[in-house]
C-alpha cells in the first residue's frame, strides 16, 4: 500500500475508534459538527496505541493483522456524520487560512524528507521497527528510551508497516496536526472563528512543535489527551455527567501510557472530581477509565523489573539487582544524568520565575530557544488578566476556570517532582494554557477596535516570528525536494556520522553484530547493532572508572559482537577500551572515516557542529590474548 494510503487508512481507523467509544459513551450527540472529528481521533488514537500493546504481547504483530487492526474501526466513521465548519470567512479569515496553509504546506515539506530528529531515530521510531522486526513487543532494557510506557510509539507501527518510512512521517504530521485540530474545537465553543485559527497558528509556529511536531517526539501527541482530559474533568464537573467523568479518565490514562508525567496529569485531573459533590462516583467512573486505559505499560515494566516506573523507584523498593541493572549502577545513573537536569532551585522563587527564565533563553539545559514556547503565553497573560477581571462574574461558572486550575496545578506538581526541566516535556498542556489565556483575552477585547489591535499586534508579532523559524527550520527538507537528492545524501547533512552507518549497513556479513554508541544510528542501521553508552545500561558496561577491558571483552561475547563503531578523539569510553583490544590482539581497524560532519542543527549548516573522526574494528577472537 502507498504512504497516502495508509495515512488514508490509519486516520479513518482512528476516527472509527474515536466514535465508536464517544458514540457508546452517549457523549457523541454533545458535539457539535466541528468537534466531533478531533474528539474522535484524540480518543482513536489512543485507542489504536492501546490495542497495538495487546497484539503486540501476544507475539501478533504482522502487516495483515496491523491492516486488520484499522480496518475494525472503519464502519464507526458514519457514526460522526459529514464534517462542517460554521460560518463564512470574511477577509480576515481568509488571511488567516492562507497562512495557516502555509504553516501546514511547511509541515508537509518536511514529512516527504527522511526522518532525521535525534530522539526520533533514537528510539521513537526504532523501538516500533524493532518490534515490527521482531514480531512482538520486546522489554528493552533501557531507561529513558526503552524501558518505558511507549503508547504513542505503537501507534507508528501500522504507519511503518502499511506505509513504510513515508507512511510514518506523514503519520507523525497529521498526529501533530490533531492537537491543533482540538484545540480549535475548544475555542470555538467561547470565540469566534478567526481568533481560534489565530490561536491554532500560535500553537503550530511555537519552536516546540517547530521542534518536535512533525518528528516522532510523543509531547505533541500527548496534547491531544491532555486537552481532551482537562476539558471533559471540568465538564463532568460542571454538568455532573459520570460519563464526561469516564472520557476524562480514558484521555489521562492515555496521556500516562504515553509518558510517566502522564500519572501526575492523572493525579491532578482525578483530584479535581473527587473535590465535588458527586466525588464518588466521579472518583471511581474516572479512575477505573484511567486504570484500563494507561496501566499496562506499568505492568509491563514492573514485571520486567519489579518497578513499575523504571528505575525511578529501583532504590526506594530495595529491589534485588538484575543482569542489566543494579544498585550501584542506579546511584552512578542518577548522578550523571540527573544531576544537571535541574538548573533552576526546584522552590517556590523558581516556579514562580521558570516560565520567564524559559521565554528569555534560560540555561542551555532547558532547550528553551529551539524547543521552546514563544513569548506569546508572556505576552497574551495582561490581556487575559483584564479579561478575567472585566468578566469576573462569570468565573465561578465557567469549565476554562477548572482547566486553568487543572494546568496550573499540574505546573506546581511537575515543578517539584521533575526530574527533568526541559521546557518541551511541558507540552502536552500548552494547548490547555493557550484555551485559558485566548479566551478571556479575546473577550476583553471584543466590541472595541482600540483594544483589539494590541491584542491582534501580539498575535501578528508572534505568528510572524514563528513562522520565519518554521520556514527556515524546513529550508532543509525543502533543498530535498527541490534538488531531488538521495536519501543518502539528505542524510549525509542532517543526521551527524551518517556515512559511517551507511558503510555498515553494507559492509556486515550475515551473523556480524556492531556495537556502537552513537544514538541515531539505532534507526539508520539495517544490520544488527547494539546501542551503549556509559548510562544506557550495564549488559556491556562503558564505564572507565575503573575500565575493565578483561570484562568488556566478555561482554562483548555474550552479546555476539563482531565489529566496534569508535569516535576518535574526545571523550568516547569506546576509544579507551577498543586501543585495550588492539593492544591484546583482541580487533584490528579496518576502516577509517576522517573529517565527518557532526551536525548540530536539523535546519542550519552542517557544518555548525564541528567535525570528528572514527573508524571502525573487527574483533579477532582467534589471537586475542584475553581468551588464552
Amino acid at each position: 500500500m502507498t504512504a497516502a494510503g495508509a495515512l488514508v487508512l490509519l486516520l479513518a481507523a482512528a476516527l472509527g475508534y474515536g466514535g465508536a467509544v464517544l458514540w457508546v459513551l452517549g457523549i457523541l450527540h454533545r458535539l457539535g459538527p466541528v468537534e466531533r472529528y478531533p474528539w474522535a481521533f484524540a480518543i482513536g488514537f489512543g485507542a489504536i496505541g492501546w490495542l497495538a500493546f495487546f497484539i503486540g504481547l501476544a507475539g501478533w504483530l504482522s502487516t495483515p493483522v496491523l491492516i486488520g487492526l484499522c480496518v475494525l474501526s472503519i464502519p464507526a466513521v458514519w457514526l460522526l456524520g459529514r464534517p462542517a465548519l460554521t460560518g463564512s470567512l470574511d477577509r480576515w479569515g481568509w488571511l488567516i487560512a492562507a497562512v495557516l496553509a502555509g504553516v501546514l504546506g511547511l509541515d508537509l515539506v518536511e514529512a516527504l524528507a527522511p526522518p532525521s530528529d535525534a530522539d526520533t531515530l533514537a528510539y521513537h521510531f526504532t523501538n516500533a521497527k524493532q518490534f515490527l522486526t521482531a514480531g512482538r513487543i520486546e522489554f528493552i532494557p533501557r531507561p529513558l528510551d526503552g524501558a518505558i510506557p511507549m503508547l504513542v510509539q505503537l501507534t507508528y507501527m501500522p504507519a511503518l508497516a502499511i506505509g513504510g518510512e513515508q507512511g510514518l512521517t506523514l503519520w507523525t504530521m497529521v498526529s501533530g496536526w490533531a492537537g491543533a485540530a482540538l484545540l480549535f474545537a475548544v475555542c470555538r465553543r467561547h470565540i469566534d472563528a478567526n481568533w481560534s485559527a489565530a490561536i491554532v497558528l500560535v500553537y503550530l509556529t511555537v519552536p516546540a512543535m517547530i521542534y518536535g511536531g512533525g518528528a516522532g517526539q510523543v509531547e505533541p501527541r500527548l496534547a491531544l489527551f491532555a486537552l481532551a482530559g482537562a476539558v471533559a474533568t471540568a465538564t463532568a464537573w460542571r454538568t455532573g455527567d459520570v460519563r464526561f467523568a469516564i472520557l476524562a479518565g480514558l484521555a489521562a490514562g492515555f496521556f500516562a501510557g504515553g509518558k510517566p508525567f502522564g500519572l501526575l496529569f492523572v493525579a491532578v485531573c482525578g483530584m479535581v472530581l473527587v473535590l465535588q459533590r458527586r466525588w464518588l462516583i466521579h472518583g471511581a467512573a474516572f479512575g477505573a477509565a484511567a486504570l484500563l486505559a494507561g496501566s499496562q505499560w506499568y505492568a509491563f515494566l514492573w514485571w520486567h523489573t519489579g518497578d513499575p516506573v523504571f528505575p525511578m523507584l529501583f532504590a526506594a523498593l530495595d529491589l534485588p539487582d538484575l543482569p542489566f541493572w543494579t544498585h550501584e549502577f542506579q546511584s552512578y545513573f542518577a548522578e550523571i544524568t540527573f544531576s544537571k537536569e535541574t538548573p533552576v532551585p526546584q522552590d517556590v522563587w523558581g516556579l514562580v520565575s521558570y516560565p520567564f527564565i524559559a521565554t528569555m533563553g534560560g540555561p542551555a539545559v532547558i532547550e528553551s530557544a529551539r524547543a521552546g514556547f514563544g513569548a506569546f503565553p508572556l505576552l497574551a497573560l495582561p490581556f487575559a488578566v483584564a479579561g478575567a477581571w472585566r468578566f469576573r462574574h462569570r468565573i465561578a461558572g465557567s469549565d476554562l476556570t477548572l482547566v486553568a486550575l487543572i494546568v496550573a496545578a499540574y505546573y506546581v506538581v511537575w515543578w517539584f517532582g521533575t526530574p527533568s526541566q526541559r521546557v518541551r516535556f511541558l507540552l502536552p498542556m500548552l494547548p490547555a494554557l493557550l484555551v485559558c489565556l485566548a479566551v478571556p483575552a479575546v473577550r476583553w477585547s471584543t466590541g472595541a477596535s482600540t483594544l483589539s489591535r494590541p491584542l491582534a499586534a501580539v498575535f501578528v508579532l508572534c505568528i510572524g516570528i514563528q513562522g520565519a523559524a518554521a520556514g527556515l527550520f524546513a529550508s532543509n527538507a525543502l533543498g530535498y525536494l527541490v534538488r531531488g537528492e538521495s536519501r543518502d545524501a539528505y542524510l549525509t547533512r542532517t543526521v551527524g556520522r551518517y556515512p559511517v552507518a551507511a558503510w555498515l549497513n553494507g559492509a556486515l556479513r550475515p551473523g556480524e553484530r556492531v556495537l556502537h554508541s552513537i544514538r541515531q544510528f539505532n534507526y539508520l542501521l539495517t544490520v544488527p547493532d547494539f546501542f551503549a553508552n556509559t548510562t544506557a545500561q550495564m549488559v556491556v558496561d562503558l564505564r572507565l572508572e575503573p575500565a575493565d577491558p578483561h570484562r568488556f571483552w566478555r561482554q562483548l561475547g555474550a552479546q555476539k559482537i563482531t565489529h566496534i563503531v569508535r569516535q576518535r578523539g574526545g571523550e568516547d569510553p569506546l576509544l579507551t577500551l577498543g586501543d585495550a583490544l588492539i593492544d591484546a590482539q583482541c580487533a584490528r581497524p579496518v576502516r577509517v572515516f576522517s573529517d565527518l560532519p557532526v551536525v548540530g542543527s536539523r535546519s542550519l549548516p552542517s557544518e555548525s557542529g564541528g567535525r570528528v573522526s572514527m573508524d571502525v574494528l573487527e574483533l579477532t577472537p582467534d589471537g586475542c590474548a584475553y581468551k588464552r
